[in-house]
């Protein structure tokens, strides 16, 4: 019976306190409690895991012995001191204020992490924080499990945790309002695929080439089809030669001289330039070909008419 009694002893012992063993045969961490309360005090104790938690109690965790008090080591990097353990069953949904959380207004998200012995890390449907310090977790299906929050200050991660997105608090829900244009400072840069300006007629100055000395200029794509350039002419395509060998054109009749006009096609719209001299019943047309328009110069009187020679003639497309 004393043998029993001292087994049963022994047993209840290492259940309370059993030590986790690392390198070297030396304690690593001991097992806490099977409560969720820890001792009141330690000293020199070593790590210890705490194994289980309930609704505001020590969360499930590492815990460190420092000054002669338990501190948690697991989840977060804020004062995690005194987490506030938020316990769910088989639930989605779980909302705690900053009454009970006793937190403040600005607790930080400490994890969430699975019931059993794994304690594996479990991502939140969503993370909500309004502005009084009330907290909203949602999974999403139901789960059963433990999330962990802590207190604000001596939070260590990037400068705090994003108290409001888009100017609204607590959990955020996406609107056809948000990312847009009126909520973007700043102008973006030629580089970033933007104008470099604010006003069109200063977009109008980046983006085109030097408008300095081009007044009254067309700006028009290059042969190259690669960039813009200004130019002169009022034309798309020009030409004009000097023809000759026109001949005398007979009562009625119509003599055709080629004049090259490169990149001219059929259907073009053409502008004609005709000299200044050319003889008196003679009319003239132009029309339109491959990389050339047709000069065809008519005698519309009753007797033949000589054409003289030397004649410059012009031509402009426009498309």
């Amino acid at each position: 019976m004393k043998h029993f009694l001292a087994l049963l002893f022994l047993t209840g012992w290492c259940l309370s306190a059993q030590p986790i063993f690392g390198g070297g045969g030396k304690v690593a961490a001991r097992i806490g409690p099977s409560g969720p309360t820890l001792p009141a005090s330690c000293s020199g104790d070593g790590p210890l895991y705490q194994l289980t938690a309930v609704d505001g109690s020590n969360a499930r965790g590492a815990y460190n012995c420092v000054n002669g008090a338990y501190v948690y080591m697991g989840g977060g990097s804020g004062s995690a001191s005194s987490p506030y353990v938020v316990t769910f069953s088989n639930e989605t949904t779980k909302t705690i204020t900053a009454a009970t959380h006793g937190l403040g207004t600005s607790p930080l998200d400490g994890g969430c992490f699975t019931a059993d012995t794994l304690r594996a890390k479990v991502n939140a449907s969503s993370w909500g924080r309004l502005a009084d310090g009330e907290v909203t977790i949602t999974m999403d299906p139901a789960w059963t499990g433990t999330c962990t929050l802590h207190a604000g200050s001596g939070y260590t991660g990037g400068g705090g945790d994003v108290s409001s997105v888009f100017g609204r608090t607590g959990a955020v829900v996406a609107t056809t309002s948000d990312y847009a244009f009126s909520q973007i400072s700043g102008t973006a840069a030629i580089s970033q695929g933007g104008t470099g300006a604010t006003t069109a007629a200063a977009a109008r100055v980046a983006l085109f080439p030097s408008m300095t000395g081009n007044a009254l200029k067309r700006v028009r794509v290059n042969t190259g089809a690669t960039d813009i350039e200004y130019v002169t002419s009022s034309y798309d395509l020009e030409g004009s030669a000097t023809l000759s060998s026109w001949g005398t054109i007979g009562a009625g009749a119509c003599v055709e001289k080629n004049l090259t006009l490169t990149g001219a096609v059929s259907g073009d719209k053409l502008v004609a330039g005709w000299p200044s001299t050319l003889e008196a019943g003679i009319m003239g047309m132009m029309i339109p070909g491959t990389d050339l328009a047709v000069v065809r110069l008519c005698n519309v009187t009753g007797s033949g008419v000589a054409v003289a020679d030397g004649k410059t003639f012009a031509v402009g497309a426009l498309r």
